[in-house]
């Protein structure tokens, strides 16, 4: 693991008093992605420094290219607790990425994270009174997924929890606890459901779970 960089007082912005109050050594280190001119580059914010005024980030793969000082990007950080923000490049040192610490922070609600259709690539096999039953995903997210529910097999209501995995076509798959968080109708076939479901599962799993769904968007 690479150590914290230290401080670069000459790159830092001057938006700390910008930060809100609620934000200050709130702003997770760990899993982060970042877009910009159309890429999804995961890593690792591994210095959340609020009060020098910029963020550092390491990207997962190595030999991504950096974007230039100066240019906007969009950030998000952390999986049980969201921030989001649109940064700008400070400084490029190597494998750290220094974003400036915007006015524009803020703290998003877990289902504020962005799903994408699952694209029948998904389905999530749960075990329910010593049986197994298989529910196809339409849409996912780091976070949660959205099942598919047919009139003959209901997965139930909001507060219920099922445990079981969550598994991909190529048969990499995750253990997972899913909560269901809200139901509504099919849009194109008013007798199935979409279940709403907040996942719960191990943060390394949730980390390469982003990653493949970095790949996919």
């Amino acid at each position: 693991m690479r150590p914290p960089p230290s401080p670069r007082p000459s790159k830092s912005a001057s938006a700390t008093n910008d930060v809100p109050s609620e934000a200050v050594e709130t702003l997770p280190a760990g899993p982060a992605r970042l877009a910009t001119d159309g890429r999804l580059i995961t890593g690792q914010v591994i210095n959340a420094d609020t009060t020098a005024g910029f963020v550092a980030f390491v990207p997962d793969d190595p030999d991504a290219v950096p974007p230039k000082e100066g240019q906007k990007v969009r950030l998000d950080v952390g999986t049980d607790n969201h921030w989001a923000a649109t940064s700008e490049v400070v400084d490029v040192d190597g494998p750290h990425w220094f974003l400036s610490l915007p006015q524009s922070l803020k703290k998003v609600h877990r289902r504020a994270a962005s799903r994408q259709p699952a694209n029948g690539d998904w389905e999530f096999i749960a075990t329910i009174e010593d049986d197994s039953v298989e529910a196809e995903v339409h849409d996912i997210s780091a976070d949660g997924i959205g099942l598919l529910s047919s009139p003959d097999v209901p997965l139930g209501s909001a507060g219920r929890r099922m445990a079981g995995r969550l598994q991909r076509v190529d048969g990499q798959g995750f253990p997972v606890e899913v909560e269901i968080r809200n139901v509504r109708r099919h849009l194109h076939s008013p007798d199935w459901k979409v279940i709403g479901c907040t996942l719960h599962m191990d943060a390394s799993d949730r980390q390469s779970l982003s990653k493949m769904l970095a790949e996919d968007a």
